[in-house]
């Protein structure tokens, strides 16, 4: 088989399999680690930075495992080469600033913010049938995600965007907290959310 049927097959299994699995077998509850690798590099220690990315790296592969979009399923499989090659620069000592992770990982959480969001809203769309609490944790992710892919970039959340994500945080609590019954303004929250994320791209 010639490498670019190969490519194209491996990506059409990995969507295949992104759609397949199921969803809260993985339930992720915090933000994957970028922080504790940009801590590492800013402070000289780039190999520690590498063994952190490199965990990351099995949680990004988890996102991709809960993911149930399909255009968002093959933006996270096509990244994950490039978390692979960040790593490879680490451990070489071939990263020649902050800026160039913050970069990336600036990309990263934009992608994983959609992940979130989509989830959020898939899972708002099906509240008759209950995982309340599940919305509420992919809210809080989304939000959070949001908030600090912002963060990488250098610049603030303005007014409007920084009150969307606290609205998406506090629906999350009460989702979390009260799973039984939809949580008044959940709806609004997410769609607040939702126009902030997608303005990002």
């Amino acid at each position: 088989m010639r490498p670019g049927r190969r490519s194209v097959t491996a990506l059409a299994g990995a969507l295949i399999l992104c759609l397949a699995l199921p969803a809260a077998s993985v339930a992720q509850t915090e933000l994957v680690a970028l922080d504790r690798v940009h801590d590492f590099y800013v402070n000289g220690q780039s190999r520690n930075a590498a063994r952190a990315l490199s965990a990351v790296s099995v949680e990004f592969r988890r996102e991709i495992g809960r993911c149930r979009d399909e255009s968002i399923g093959a933006k996270l499989i096509e990244l994950e080469p490039r978390i692979d090659a960040l790593v490879n620069r680490l451990n070489a000592g071939t990263v020649s600033s902050a800026a160039v992770l913050t970069r990336e990982f600036a990309v990263f959480d934009d992608l994983l913010a959609q992940n979130h969001l989509q989830l959020a809203e898939l899972g708002w769309s099906l509240r008759r049938f209950g995982n309340l609490d599940g919305v509420g944790r992919d809210l809080d992710l989304a939000a959070r995600y949001a908030e600090r892919r912002v963060r990488w970039t250098g610049r603030r959340l303005d007014a409007d965007a920084a009150a969307a994500v606290t609205r998406a945080k506090a629906a999350a609590a009460e989702l979390l907290q009260s799973p039984d019954k939809p949580t008044a303004g959940a709806e609004e929250a997410i769609a607040g959310l939702a126009a902030l994320v997608k303005g990002m791209n």
